[in-house]
This record gives structure tokens, sequence and C-alpha cells, in this order.
């Protein structure tokens, strides 16, 4: 982060810590009631700016992704762009030649099963005739 945004950050969450203290100096003391209701304001607050946050960290890492494939691009993107067709075109070849390895597999066991019962019934044919 730059020096500026961090300063404006720090001064922003200073001004925000002043403006509590004020109010709970203001609200003086409150008895159980009143502090109930001050926890709560509290928790609400904190709360607020958890998900304020949150949220501005999420757009600083979408914005950091986007600019990191933006210098991988280059100025036209032609060169990202070959890159991700060559890779999806490699990973699709070897899926379909993989398939077609198990196929041949599948079919090469249902070969030999067959062959295997026809010589059985073969060889039991033979030795019925020699009886």
């Amino acid at each position: 982060m730059h020096r500026a945004k961090m300063a404006r950050k720090e001064a922003h969450r200073r001004r925000s810590q002043k403006e509590v203290e004020e109010a709970a100096a203001e609200m003086g003391d409150l008895g159980a009631d009143g502090e109930v209701a001050a926890t709560k304001l509290q928790s609400h607050f904190r709360g607020s700016r958890a998900r304020k946050q949150s949220e501005r960290k999420k757009k600083e890492v979408a914005r950091t992704d986007g600019e990191i494939l933006v210098e991988q691009m280059g100025t036209e993107g032609d060169g990202a762009a070959t890159k991700l067709q060559s890779r999806y075109r490699g990973n699709k070849a070897r899926r379909e030649t993989q398939q077609k390895k198990e196929e041949a597999a599948a079919a090469v066991k249902v070969q030999s099963t067959f062959r295997g019962k026809k010589a059985r019934a073969e060889v039991a044919e033979k030795r019925a005739q020699q009886k």
C-alpha cells in the first residue's frame, strides 16, 4: 500500500476512535441498562468496521489478480491467449488419449473372457467325445 493511502486510513481510524470517545464522554455514567446499550453499540460499530475492511480487502485482491493477468497478457494479450489455448488443447488431448487406452483395455478384457469361456467349452466337448 502507498504511504498516502495508509496515512488516510490511520486518520480515518483516529477520527472514528475520537467520535466513540466523545460519545462515551457525553453519555457519562449510564448505569446497568446504559452499559448494556453501550456494549451493543460498540459491538455494532466494530462489526460494521470489520465488514468494511473485509470488503476493501476483497476489492484489493480482485484488483491485484486482474493486474497480474494484464501484466502476463502484455499490451495485446496474444501471447497469454495462445498459452492458455495450448494448455487447454494439451489437456484435452491427454484426456482423450487416456480414455482411448481405458476403452482398449476394457475391450481386451471382454475379448479374453469370451475366448476363455469358448476354449473351456471346447475342451469340455472334446473330453465328452473321448469318453
